[in-house]
């Protein structure tokens, strides 16, 4: 419970017609939050992850995919933006990237020294990779919004009382904050 409780507290759901929320209050102001245009996710294919934007091209272990077809990268650990960041424990639910598969290769060898203790000989071995090099299309990540968790006493908050400036958590404002004209540093010199 605390997993997913953790993983959906403060800015969970993207894409504001697909953003679910019980307080149209907290919709309201999560929404601006979570619709970056830039986002960044970690994916995981084979035993490596990845960091990825929209755009971005990976060459990851061989995928049995054909050439100019569409998958979507289900392991997900982390996707942020400018303004947010979520993260699973291990993988976050309601989160995918979508890929398209550019091309099958293989990539350049790798040469691997050995050399048995005790023994006078040792032994180079060459060996290339099969690789699937892919472009990074759409990061998705809807899930859903359970309430606020205090996170200096680990109470979780009734979603439905919910009012931007009456929260324990002062991590985002109703309104952008305005910059202040000159500080006290520039006005002591």
């Amino acid at each position: 419970l605390y997993c997913k409780l953790y993983q959906t507290i403060f800015f969970d759901t993207l894409m504001s017609s697909g953003l679910r929320a019980p307080n149209a209050l907290l919709q309201k102001t999560l929404a601006p939050l979570i619709s970056d245009a830039k986002k960044f996710a970690i994916v995981s294919c084979g035993n490596m992850q990845y960091k990825v934007s929209v755009g971005d091209v990976i060459a990851v272990q061989r995928l049995r995919a054909d050439i100019g077809s569409q998958i979507a990268l289900k392991k997900v650990h982390m996707v942020g933006g400018e303004r947010f960041t979520a993260i699973g424990r291990p993988l976050l639910e309601g989160c995918r990237v979508v890929a398209d598969v550019e091309e099958q290769k293989r990539m350049r060898s790798v040469v691997s020294f050995f050399a048995p203790h005790g023994m006078r000989k040792s032994r180079l071995l060459e060996n290339q990779h099969a690789a699937t090099v892919l472009r990074i299309r759409e990061i998705v990540y809807e899930p859903e919004v359970v309430g606020e968790l205090d996170k200096y006493e680990g109470v979780l908050q009734d979603p439905k009382s919910f009012s931007p400036s009456k929260s324990p958590n002062r991590t985002y404002w109703v309104e952008e904050p305005k910059a202040e004209h000159g500080s006290a540093f520039l006005d002591n010199m």
